[in-house]
């Protein structure tokens, strides 16, 4: 299957949806339709309060998400050694939103 994922970044919130393109292998004993395949889900990236990404993160675990939207949510939680870009990006989101209030 090929899908095609969109990630729009805000101040306060990432938009990541997620849309069937196309089948790679045809299944003919395949009993779902991929074609209505489509997310379109909205994560509070605010840091109000500071554990708001780890909550997301959680719930998008629980409800079950794909991988592709789990691994680019990941992606902005993660705030270990290297890997710090997603709390970057949350702090300025952050101050630029107050600053325009």
């Amino acid at each position: 299957m090929r899908a095609r994922i969109g990630v729009n970044v805000g101040l306060t919130s990432i938009n990541i949806t997620l849309r069937y393109e196309d089948r790679v292998v045809t299944d003919p004993y395949s009993r779902i339709d991929m074609s209505q395949l489509y997310y379109n889900e909205k994560f509070d990236i605010s840091g109000v309060p500071v554990s708001s990404m780890v909550e997301e993160l959680r719930s998008a675990y629980q409800r079950g998400l794909p991988y592709p939207i789990l691994s680019v949510l990941e992606y902005f939680s993660l705030n270990q050694d290297a890997f710090d870009w997603g709390r970057h990006y949350r702090t300025a989101g952050h101050y630029t939103h107050a600053a325009l209030r």
